[in-house]
C-alpha cells in the first residue's frame, strides 16, 4: 500500500511570513467577534436555554412571543446553514493546518457538518413535532460553538507559538 501524499503536508501555520500570520489572525480574530456577537443575540433572544429555544420556536404561543412562521424557520435555516458552511470552511482550513492528532483534528473538522443541518432541522422539531427537540438544538449548538472555539484557539497558538519543524 502506498503512503498517502498531501501536498501541503508540511506547511507550519508558525513557519509562514509574519503578514500572512498577522492576516489569518486578523481573520480569526474578527470572525470570532461575530460567533460572539451572534451568542449574544441567542442570550438576549432565548437566554441561551433549552426553554428558551422551546419558546422561541416551540409550538405554544405566550402571551409576548408567537412561534417563527414556516416561512420565517425557512429563511432563518437558510441563512445560517451557508453562512455556518463559510465560517467552518474557512476557518476549518486554517486549523487543519495546526500539529493537532490527526483522528482529534477529523472529528473537530468534520463535527460542523453534523452538527449545524442537525441544528437546522431541530428548529423545524422543536416547532413541528416536539418541544423536546429544543433539547437536541441545544446541545449540537452548543458542540459547534465549542468547535469553533477549540479550532479557533489551536489556529491561534499555531500561528504565534508552534515554531516547529514539520
Amino acid at each position: 500500500m502506498s503512503e498517502r501524499v498531501y501536498p501541503l503536508a508540511g506547511v507550519r501555520l508558525g513557519a509562514l511570513p509574519r503578514p500572512i500570520r498577522l492576516f489569518l489572525s486578523g481573520f480569526l480574530l474578527t470572525m470570532s467577534l461575530g460567533y460572539g456577537l451572534a451568542l449574544v443575540h441567542v442570550w438576549e433572544k432565548t437566554g441561551m436555554g433549552v426553554s428558551g429555544i422551546q419558546e422561541r420556536y416551540g409550538a405554544t404561543e405566550t402571551e409576548s412571543h408567537y412561534p417563527k412562521s414556516l416561512g420565517e424557520l425557512l429563511e432563518t435555516t437558510h441563512n445560517h446553514t451557508i453562512t455556518f458552511s463559510f465560517i467552518f470552511l474557512t476557518v476549518g482550513s486554517i486549523f487543519a493546518f495546526t500539529p493537532t492528532p490527526e483522528r482529534l483534528k477529523t472529528a473537530l473538522l468534520v463535527e460542523p457538518w453534523i452538527a449545524v443541518p442537525t441544528t437546522m432541522g431541530s428548529m423545524f422539531g422543536t416547532r413541528y413535532v416536539s418541544p423536546a427537540f429544543g433539547f437536541l438544538m441545544f446541545l449540537a449548538s452548543t458542540l459547534t460553538a465549542a468547535v469553533f472555539a477549540t479550532m479557533v484557539a489551536t489556529s491561534l497558538w499555531a500561528l504565534w507559538r508552534d515554531r516547529g519543524v514539520a
